[in-house]
């Protein structure tokens, strides 16, 4: 046979267990005490480049995807396509610090004339263009230049 407990006990019980909570999250005014916080730290990418064939031709039309590296799920932004310079920019999206290595971005040519190639962000150059704070560790302009190779033809 079940045991009801009372509506009353329930409520006391959950703010004691609340107070609990609030209480080991003080600093107690010790400057050498470090506020504990909730988050996840963050980071911002732009991305941009040019993608051209091997005899440095513009590229245009060629899909630009940034996916994770790991197991090639969508992250963020929509699909982008090169214009008739073989250039390209994503808008800037934003990973959890933890993820910023894991990042890739792919190109493919969906005509199939050209291989696809895919390269990760961090091998990219990365220059700063805004700091950050608290959890932001600012945002990055990933830059890079790509140069398919054909691709094999079929017979």
């Amino acid at each position: 046979m079940r045991k009801k407990v009372s509506c009353f006990s329930t409520r006391v019980w959950a703010g004691f267990l609340a107070l609990l909570g609030f209480a080991s999250c003080t600093s107690n005014e010790d400057p050498e005490d470090i506020p504990l916080e909730y988050g996840t730290p963050t980071v911002g990418f732009q991305v941009q480049g040019v993608v051209t064939d091997e005899e440095g031709n513009p590229l245009e039309d060629i899909q630009v995807i940034v996916r994770r590296a790991y197991n090639n799920d969508y992250r963020s932004g929509d699909t982008i396509y090169t214009d008739n310079k073989g250039a390209f920019a994503a808008e800037k999206f934003v990973t959890t610090g933890f993820e910023s290595d894991e990042q890739k971005v792919y190109f493919n040519d969906e005509n199939k004339v050209f291989k696809s190639d895919s390269i990760l962000l961090k091998d990219m150059k990365l220059e700063k263009i805004e700091e950050g704070s608290g959890w932001s560790h600012g945002t990055y302009q990933a830059t890079t230049e790509v140069k398919l190779k054909k691709a094999e033809k079929e017979e």
